[in-house]
C-alpha cells in the first residue's frame, strides 16, 4: 500500500517550471521530494509581514538619504578645514555626532522589529 494516497495538480508556465527544474536540480531532491519540502517546510509571509519589511524598507531608504547627508555635511567642513585652516566649531561638531548616534539608535530599534518580524 501506498504512503502518499493523495495527488495535488499544479500548473506552471515554462519559465517557473524551468526555474522550478534549476532549483530541484540544484537541491539533489526529486521533485517529489522537493515539493514536498517546499510546501511544508518552507515560510511563505503573511500579508501583515510583507507590509511590516515594505515600511521598514521605506524607512531604510530615508535614513540612508540622512545619512548621506550627514556625510556630505561632514566632508564640506573637512574641505574648508583642509583649505581655510579652521576647524568647525565644537557646536558644530558636536550636533553631527548627536544626528550620527540618533540614527544609530533608530537603525538598531528597526533592525530588532525587522528581525522579530521574519
Amino acid at each position: 500500500m501506498r504512503k502518499r494516497n493523495h495527488a495535488v495538480y499544479i500548473r506552471m508556465n515554462t519559465k517557473e517550471y524551468d526555474k522550478l527544474q534549476r532549483k530541484v536540480k540544484q537541491s539533489g531532491l526529486s521533485m517529489q521530494s522537493y515539493i514536498i519540502h517546499a510546501a511544508l517546510e518552507g515560510k511563505v509571509a503573511s500579508q501583515e509581514e510583507i507590509n511590516i519589511l515594505r515600511d521598514h524598507s521605506k524607512w531604510l531608504e530615508d535614513f540612508y538619504r540622512q545619512l548621506r547627508g550627514i556625510g556630505t555635511n561632514v566632508n564640506q567642513l573637512a574641505h574648508v578645514a583642509n583649505g581655510q585652516g579652521a576647524l568647525p566649531t565644537a557646536i558644530k561638531l558636536a550636533e553631527i555626532a548627536n544626528d550620527v548616534a540618533s540614527f544609530r539608535n533608530e537603525v538598531n530599534k528597526n533592525w530588532r522589529l525587522t528581525r522579530l518580524s521574519i
